[in-house]
């Protein structure tokens, strides 16, 4: 669909790609009823700007967007093509896929109960940089990457029997950070190398040690 960057109207060019696929012309369209998910591009323009990204919508598609495809006036950034396509979407009376809900439209597994592969976010506890983010990744086979705004930490664990075995060989970036960011995380580290106890339970997980505790809830974003 790339003509239709070049001004052809996206209508006469969708209808072009039908006619070539009813002639067999070395062309397969999915058939909307197959339940079979797809998606529309435009290498070299504006998948929103130019029409088709509403025309796959209303035809039961999907829209690829982002800057790797893009051209056209000005420089926007990702976040801002992807703010258009939500626009169009939300003028549409529709909303983008949830990540559990784009996972069962590609019919990929949903992601097994337990640690490995998420992140957790909350806020710091009380005293310490009170509603400072504190954001925890666990990252397969056997690694925790952990920042609120000082440093960045990185650790080494297992996890079993709902206790979370630590390295107390702590990996960290050298910034030079205020008293009150250094002592939280010299407060997490204490948490994580004390081989906290961690309750999970769906998307919400605890980590404590005695009296010292940190609430955490899944988060989409990465460390």
């Amino acid at each position: 669909m790339g003509a239709a960057a070049r001004g052809i109207p996206v209508e006469r060019r969708w209808a072009h790609v039908e006619e070539l696929a009813r002639r067999g012309m070395g062309m397969t369209l999915v058939d909307p009823g197959s339940g079979l998910p797809w998606s529309v591009a435009v290498l070299g323009g504006d998948v929103v700007e130019c029409g088709l990204a509403e025309l796959a919508v209303r035809r039961g598609g999907h829209v690829r967007v982002g800057l790797e495809d893009h051209a056209g006036p000005g420089e926007p950034s990702n976040a801002e093509l992807l703010r258009g396509l939500l626009d169009l979407l939300r003028d549409m009376g529709r909303e983008p896929a949830s990540i559990a809900e784009a996972r069962t439209i590609l019919g990929v597994p949903p992601r097994p109960a337990g640690l490995w592969g998420r992140t957790f976010a909350g806020d710091a506890p009380q005293g310490l940089g009170e509603g400072t983010p504190v954001r925890m990744t666990f990252t397969a086979p056997d690694g925790i990457a952990v920042h609120a705004g000082g440093n960045r930490l990185g650790f080494r664990a297992t996890a079993s029997a709902g206790r979370l075995t630590v390295d107390d060989r702590v990996r960290s970036t050298r910034l030079a950070c205020p008293p009150d960011v250094q002592a939280l995380d010299d407060w997490l580290v204490a948490l994580l190398t004390g081989d906290p106890a961690y309750a999970l339970d769906g998307q919400s997980l605890t980590l404590a040690t005695g009296t010292t505790r940190i609430d955490l809830v899944e988060s989409p974003e990465q460390h």
